[in-house]
């Protein structure tokens, strides 16, 4: 069972955290990964 993350608001490792999860989940990202074979691209880009 996954217990859900609250972050902290001011927190500057949050906020880049939140940052990085943003980018990777854009559709360019997704393309790039599948024009360099990366597939189930959803699978990839999931974060535990």
């Amino acid at each position: 069972m996954r217990l859900p993350v609250y972050p902290i608001k001011g927190d500057e490792r949050w906020e880049l955290l939140s940052k990085i999860v943003d980018k990777l989940e854009t559709r360019e990202t997704k393309k790039a990964l599948a024009r360099y074979k990366i597939t189930p691209v959803n699978k990839a880009i999931e974060i535990p």
